[in-house]
């Protein structure tokens, strides 16, 4: 695309103004027009230097008075009226056209680019896993309550694939996020299920989780962990 002249539209746009300056003028003058004069009961059109016709004699020998040409009050606010009309249709044709130029520049203005969004990752590591998981079961520690602890493992896990670059489609929930990522590296289902359940119910649930959830959590994480590994040793080359 050529980059865009200021300058070109500035000459147009002057051209343009002049243009309709003078289409006002001429407007004007016609409006105007040349002196009327009445002669003999009709009007003519006379010169602008007003010349007083002889007086004639009559038969009588009387002088007869020159014809006084009637005054012209009633054209002149006519002609008043039709200029202003010009000149404010001439100002309006002016802004039609600096509008329909600034329109016209803003369409040629391009558009900004946005920058593209890094490729999202469609599936969580190995490595990423085992990451996530150890994550997972070191939290475990430092919590108060079972509640806390299986809460702060379960974030834990949603942190490292979160980092891994997989985001969470509007139509997923946080636990369905978890789930569905680990189950696409074929890890046991009633193990993602049963900690799925305990996650739930450390949120929602009035009673909590029993005394034993820490631990239950921690045994899921490590199996899931054992799982992972005997995949990867059973895909690695021998």
């Amino acid at each position: 695309m050529r980059p865009h002249s200021p300058r070109k539209d500035a000459v147009v746009t002057s051209l343009i103004a002049l243009l309709a300056i003078v289409l006002v003028a001429l407007g004007a003058g016609r409006v105007l027009g040349p002196v009327m004069t009445a002669s003999d009961g009709r009007w003519e059109q006379q010169p602008d230097q007003q010349t007083t016709p002889p007086e004639t004699a009559t038969e009588t020998g009387s002088a007869t008075p020159p014809v006084v040409p009637p005054t012209s009050g009633g054209s002149d606010w006519l002609g008043t009226v039709l200029i202003v009309l010009a000149v404010l249709a001439g100002v309006a044709v002016l802004l039609l056209i600096g509008w329909i130029l600034w329109r016209a520049r803003a369409l040629r203005r391009p558009e900004r680019e946005e920058p593209e969004a890094p490729p999202e990752q469609e599936m969580l590591e190995v490595e990423e896993a085992q990451r996530a998981l150890h994550r997972a079961i070191a939290s475990l520690d430092y919590a108060a309550t079972p509640e806390d602890a299986v809460v702060q493992a379960w974030l834990a896990l949603e942190s490292g694939i979160a980092e891994a670059g997989i985001s969470r489609r509007e139509n997923q929930t946080t636990t369905e996020y978890v789930v569905d990522v680990l189950a696409d590296l074929d890890l046991p289902a009633r193990d993602l299920r049963t900690l799925a359940d305990l996650y739930r119910q450390a949120l929602f649930d009035r009673a909590g989780v029993a005394d034993d959830g820490r631990d239950r959590a921690r045994e899921i994480l490590r199996r899931l962990g054992e799982s992972l590994r005997e995949s990867t040793d059973e895909g690695a080359p021998r």
